[in-house]
């Protein structure tokens, strides 16, 4: 069989299956960079505070 009918017989189900699998693999790699995001200004906040107290 070739690739061209391998392809071709991809069902739409395995595409949307595919489809989402790459949203959730995007969504998870935006969560886990929103989360860095936020440690990282906490980390700025008490930084800031530190210097205010000095």
């Amino acid at each position: 069989m070739s690739n061209a009918l391998i392809s071709n017989a991809e069902s739409s189900p395995l595409r949307e299956l595919k489809k989402s699998l790459k949203q959730a693999d995007q969504q998870a790699k935006f969560l886990h960079l929103q989360a860095e995001i936020e440690l990282l200004w906490q980390q700025v906040q008490r930084s800031q505070n530190s210097n205010d107290q000095n």
